[in-house]
């Protein structure tokens, strides 16, 4: 080969144009270092080599040749190519994980809907029934005794809808993210009492199933962590489509806290958050919390 040959002869037709940004650089600044190129063997398989080179130049400096030391990067690379196949691997049981997980709630949600709930409303009916039978005259014992298991029925009825709204609220499946926000926030106002305010750009834009179910979980994650830990009047929950990209924000006026002490000993909240940062990941996300004490917190998630 030698006098016969350059290295161009030696490369795959991608690694010749790499090689020619990289040559003048090359003669620029007297060396390279770490270039992957690949060069293409006799028997038609492709080495891949690490490619370091400097320039040997004449007395006045002008450019005469190059010498340069190649490193066989096959064993690396057939290493790198598992980690990415084992990446993807990990992901792909992500995901169906997820999906078995939104699954389970689903379907333990609809069973609740349309068992439980339908049961509970016929006992109701017969304790009342039940109290129409009795005399007049009945003691008062039995009067609060039917009163009181009445209550405890309409209290657990109450209870079992509040859950299913928990685990997997119908409207997400049959509406979409916006209006499974809308209820679940109407819903959270009435029990805690704080204001919430479900804002939306572009409403009838969809995204995937399992996005949409993950920025709710996100939404109902901030909310809850909200409710527990923020002393906030006023949540505002922002869904913006824009040039492709989706933005949802979750923002309070509720005391705030130092981002920093996230994860450290004593802290309360890091669990919540951590959670949120991990799901918005998953999906490909971009998570982002901005909070200070007295300041209030804004949560961010964009797609």
């Amino acid at each position: 080969m030698i006098g016969k040959k350059n290295l161009q002869d030696l490369l795959v037709p991608d690694s010749i144009r790499r090689f020619q940004r990289t040559f003048p650089r090359l003669k620029d600044r007297g060396e390279i270092h770490d270039v992957e190129l690949e060069l293409l063997c006799k028997d038609g398989k492709r080495l891949p080599v690490l490619v370091n080179a400097t320039t040997i130049c004449d007395e006045q400096g002008r450019f005469l040749m190059t010498r340069s030391t190649l490193y066989d990067m096959t064993e690396r690379r057939k290493m790198e190519n598992e980690r990415l196949e084992y990446s993807r691997r990990l992901a792909s049981l992500s995901r169906r994980l997820v999906s078995t997980q939104e699954k389970g709630r689903r379907d333990l949600s609809t069973a609740l809907h349309d068992q439980t709930s339908p049961n509970l409303a016929a006992i109701d009916i017969n304790l009342s029934l039940l109290g129409k039978l009795f005399p007049r005259e009945r003691s008062p014992e039995l009067t609060d005794l039917l009163d009181d298991t009445c209550a405890l029925l309409r209290d657990t009825t109450m209870s079992i809808r509040e859950i299913c709204a928990e685990l997997r609220p119908s409207l997400l499946d049959y509406a979409g993210l916006v209006p499974a926000l809308e209820g679940y926030a109407q819903q959270f106002a009435k029990r805690t009492g704080t204001a919430v305010r479900v804002n939306c750009t572009n409403p009838a834009q969809r995204l995937t199933p399992d996005k949409e179910s993950l920025l709710f979980r996100v939404v109902q994650e901030a909310m809850t962590n909200c409710a527990k830990h923020a002393s906030a009047t006023s949540i505002d929950v922002d869904l913006k489509h824009d040039d492709g990209a989706t933005i949802l924000t979750i923002a309070d006026d509720g005391i705030g806290f130092n981002p920093d002490q996230i994860g450290k000993s004593g802290d309360k909240i890091g669990l919540g958050v951590i959670n949120m940062r991990e799901i918005s990941e998953f999906i490909g996300g971009k998570f982002t919390i901005n909070s200070r004490p007295g300041k209030g917190t804004s949560i961010s998630v964009e797609l």
